[in-house]
């Protein structure tokens, strides 16, 4: 629970958070929810960029004071990438930045690589030989040598809580943060604890794998975007 001297003008000990599929929401419904803040996780698919940026239409269209968003890695938010969400995150973040949205703050947090994406992997794997006493190969998408300042998914959404618990949020509006790790760590420097810790050894690693593409490539993407909102007076739903 949070409590913020707006919250106790609201007659609210804390804000209420509610995680409700896009589909449902449009400019009356969050008018109807006096929804003032936003936290914004979209998926990676084909229609991302039409499906958040009309939803960020509808917020200001709403009157929401605020959106914080998840963008991706800072080196694929380019026009030039060709990685096609990167793109669609750029033009989200451009889009933010016009004058037409001046009337709601807005920050895109651009996480470094997930833990997620790369420890439950080799983890799994360890636990399959220890079941099975099969090793099959570990395809991680980072290098085997060259560090990655690694972030965990629940360390972002600290931040965004964060964020859109202060009184004034104009600071950061239409800013970009990196979100990294205190320290790097290579492929390998993952792989040796997680040996250790099973007792064995890992007898095959791919590092820099692309098994995301492979994915993409056969259809699959991500469940629909999820908006994440704050209300303000005292509702839950």
């Amino acid at each position: 629970m949070m409590e913020s001297a707006g919250a106790e003008k609201m007659n609210l000990a804390a804000p209420y958070i509610s995680g409700v599929g896009l589909k449902i929401i449009n400019a009356d419904w969050l008018r109807e929810h006096q929804v003032q803040g936003l936290f914004i996780a979209s998926h990676n698919g084909p229609t991302h960029f039409t499906d958040e940026s009309l939803f960020l239409n509808c917020a200001l269209e709403a009157g929401v004071e605020y959106g914080v968003r998840i963008s991706t890695t800072t080196s694929n938010v380019d026009p030039s990438t060709t990685v096609f969400y990167g793109r669609n995150h750029g033009g989200i973040e451009a889009m933010l930045s016009q004058p037409e949205f001046s009337a709601m703050n807005g920050t895109s947090l651009e996480p470094n690589v997930f833990s997620l994406m790369v420890t439950p992997i080799v983890q799994d794997g360890l636990e399959k030989y220890r079941e099975t006493g099969q090793k099959d190969p570990f395809k991680l998408m980072i290098d085997g040598d060259n560090g990655f300042a690694i972030i965990d998914a629940h360390e972002v959404g600290v931040i965004a809580a964060h964020l859109l618990a202060l009184e004034d949020t104009s600071p950061h509006n239409s800013k970009k943060y990196v979100l990294i790790r205190p320290s790097n760590a290579s492929g390998m420097q993952i792989v040796k604890p997680l040996e250790k810790h099973a007792g064995t050894t890992v007898d095959k690693v791919v590092f820099r794998d692309v098994f995301l593409d492979r994915k993409y490539g056969i259809g699959w993407h991500p469940g629909e975007h999820t908006a994440f909102t704050r209300f303000g007076p005292a509702k839950r739903i």
